[in-house]
């Protein structure tokens, strides 16, 4: 598995940096076919190519084309070295579609259905510049390349190769693109059986007919607003636990202060559910991002994190490795 995903990781690289060659050399090999136009506007003149305006289109959907089937390859044979598929489920619809999804990058948004809403409370113009700057990113870090290859070579070097410059740029990304889904498709994969291995030690536990579905429902929130992410795990989790102690959609008021001070107030059995379900939603997606650390920190001084820095990171490890949290589990459900 560990040699399909060196080989995607570099055939996605390859990608990015004869996209570059590609665009800029018959260019520069034929510049008959790239004739120029001058517009006025407003006074200026801005020059143009047509041609070469629509051969950079075409080049660009033909290597989202490539990256996109990479993907999709990308999470199926991870699936198959899993033992997620073989010759008798290739054919299943669910399965593939979950696939079909890793590979394409699909966020699952199906958790709104609950009433379980990742974005509350954020700014929706911060938001809308933040991800316009992530796809962008590319494009701003090759301004940024080629500015510092010019300040350390001079003008007249990057003046010659400033079209190839970017080169390393666009591989980089798109390798670390390709990374991002082959790491994603583990995870999603391993945390299906990590929230099977939860749903089925929890319907052992006596505490589970006495739980506040309504709270449960609001921590569930909690999670989400601390992920700030439409992820599939997530959503199965979410799906697994309304489902199993039949809870509604989740309405009203949410505010955060006001959920820690009532979870704060339960009895230790049911207290120790709810950590387990904070802690597991942090780790469930494989990140512990530093916006993360800073919720674990209040929480640790609410009395209602018992376990530290090192050991969360560990799990988010074990989530991307396939290791589980069988220790996680064990820790709370057992004095639950």
């Amino acid at each position: 598995m560990r040699a399909k995903e060196r080989t995607a990781v570099w055939c996605s690289a390859c990608i990015g940096g004869m996209g570059v060659v590609l665009l800029y050399l018959p260019q520069r090999l034929m510049p008959d076919w790239f004739p120029e136009t001058t517009l006025r506007l407003l006074g200026h003149d801005i020059r143009y190519s047509l041609p070469f305006l629509a051969y950079t289109v075409a080049l660009v959907m033909l290597e989202l084309l490539l990256l996109t089937l990479l993907h999709i390859w990308c999470a199926h044979a991870i699936a198959g070295a899993m033992g997620f598929i073989d010759k008798t489920s290739r054919a299943d619809p669910g399965k593939m579609g979950l696939l079909l999804d890793i590979g394409l990058e699909r966020r699952n948004k199906q958790v709104l259905q609950y009433g379980i809403d990742p974005l509350h409370g954020v700014n929706r113009v911060v938001l809308l510049a933040w991800t316009a700057l992530f796809l962008l990113k590319a494009s701003i870090s090759n301004i940024l390349f080629r500015f510092l290859v010019q300040r350390m070579m001079g003008r007249q070097l990057v003046a010659a190769l400033q079209d190839f410059v970017g080169i390393p740029v666009f591989a980089f990304w798109n390798a670390f693109g390709t990374r991002a889904v082959l790491r994603e498709t583990r995870v999603i994969l391993f945390g299906k059986g990590v929230v099977d291995d939860f749903m089925q030690r929890l319907e052992r536990v006596p505490v589970r007919h006495a739980l506040d579905t309504l709270l449960v429902a609001d921590t569930i929130q909690y999670v989400a607003v601390c992920k700030r992410d439409f992820h599939l795990n997530h959503y199965v989790l979410s799906r697994r636990l309304f489902e199993f102690l039949k809870i509604g959609e989740r309405s009203g008021a949410w505010e955060e202060r006001l959920h820690l001070e009532r979870v704060q107030a339960l009895d230790a059995p049911h207290r120790e559910m709810h950590v387990l379900l904070i802690t597991l939603g942090i780790i469930l997606d494989g990140n512990y991002s530093a916006r993360e650390q800073m919720r674990v920190r209040r929480l640790r001084r609410l009395g209602l994190m018992p376990h530290s820095e090192h050991q969360l990171r560990a799990w988010a490890r074990d989530m991307v490795e396939g290791r589980g949290v069988d220790a996680l589990l064990r820790a709370h459900l057992s004095s639950a």
